[in-house]
């Protein structure tokens, strides 16, 4: 039984392919172990990694070999119209395939064949919360605005003034051989009074008269309603998820915390191409603005200790970032950080 024309021709019969791996870091041993088969600082060329065995995948498939050279640089188009790095050695034919993914750009269209996007990137700006002043009008005065606290003593005031008429008015026309001293109806007991029913306290006497009995019921209604909104209030903001404070990149932008990026080619090309007049305003404001451009760049494991100790936001792709996360940072500090986006997700081709 005859081979499918197609199933033949995938087989290249181990031709020999020269092939370029960019990697900026340091890494361990010998080149190939270490893309074959270190599991170790996944976070680390992540993107460059992931490649490479997925062109080993094809290779097997294919049936050909790789020639595997490294270099550090995906490369840069030169006033003379050639490239440096990988994409330079593409144009001049040295190599047959990169195994490294590149953003597909205006100037690479015409020297190079890209074939499909193989993985994204999703750089953001990675914080902690900024902590809310906590202050005692914060905590507790909270639960109610202020027109209504000022409602609420004026009622309370309003209450004083007629539980003493009220009182007065008892003591006076009853028989006072039973009442024989005006001591329960003066104003300090009736201010004791009042304050004790706005802390849900007993009344220790009961007027006589409808009026005074009428307004002891209003004022005690009245405060159990608002005693337990406000405790309601309290314990509701204490269970609670903290208010985040930055939503988006105009608020991280004009927030106290200060502003680090990763350092990698890609993330200073963002700021040199992009025409998002918000993300030029961020770099020149609270990049470039605030010292020298170059000391905004953080190596990732800097960048996330500086978001780790708070006031700082670090720009950095997730998955670089989200293993250093898991393994340094404590659950309190996970629960507290945020993230806001750039860009979009960017997608790296072959």
């Amino acid at each position: 039984m005859s081979v499918h024309k197609y199933w033949r021709r995938k087989d290249l019969s181990e031709v020999t392919m020269k092939s370029i791996i960019v990697l900026i870091s340091e890494y361990p041993g010998e080149l190939l172990d270490y893309l074959y088969n270190n599991d170790e600082n996944r976070h680390v060329d992540t993107f460059n990694r992931f490649q490479f065995i997925l062109w080993n995948y094809v290779k097997e498939f294919y049936n050909f070999t790789l020639i595997v050279d490294l270099r550090h640089i995906w490369g840069k188009e030169l006033k003379n119209g050639t490239h440096t790095g990988m994409v330079g050695m593409l144009q001049r034919k040295e190599i047959d395939v990169g195994l490294s993914p590149l953003f597909y750009k205006e100037e690479r269209i015409a020297v190079l064949n890209f074939l499909t996007p193989t993985f994204t990137l999703s750089p953001c700006f990675i914080f902690r919360n900024p902590k809310s002043e906590f202050t005692v009008r914060g905590a507790f005065f909270s639960p109610l605005s202020s027109i209504v606290w000022l409602a609420t003593w004026g009622i309370m005031l309003l209450t004083i003034i007629i539980m003493r008429l009220c009182f007065y008015q008892e003591w006076k026309f009853e028989d006072r051989s039973i009442h024989n001293s005006p001591m329960e109806y003066d104003l300090g007991y009736i201010l004791l009074l009042t304050f004790g029913g706005l802390c849900q306290q007993d009344v220790p006497r009961i007027p006589n008269l409808y009026s005074g009995r009428i307004i002891i019921f209003t004022s005690v209604l009245f405060t159990y309603i608002l005693y337990q909104f406000y405790s309601g209030g309290i314990v509701s903001s204490l269970l609670s998820e903290p208010p985040k404070t930055i939503n988006n990149l105009k608020e991280l932008m004009n927030s106290p915390l200060q502003i680090g990026i990763e350092d990698m080619i890609f993330e200073k090309d963002f700021f040199d191409q992009t025409s998002d007049p918000l993300a030029l305003e961020l770099y020149r404001t609270r990049v470039v603005g605030q010292r020298n451009g170059s000391d905004a760049y953080y190596k990732v494991e800097h960048g996330l200790q500086l978001v780790k100790d708070g006031g700082f936001a670090f720009q950095v792709d997730t998955d670089v970032a989200y293993k250093i996360i898991a393994e340094t940072y404590s659950n309190e500090i996970i629960c507290d950080l945020n993230q806001r986006g750039v860009r979009p997700w960017i997608r790296a081709f072959n």
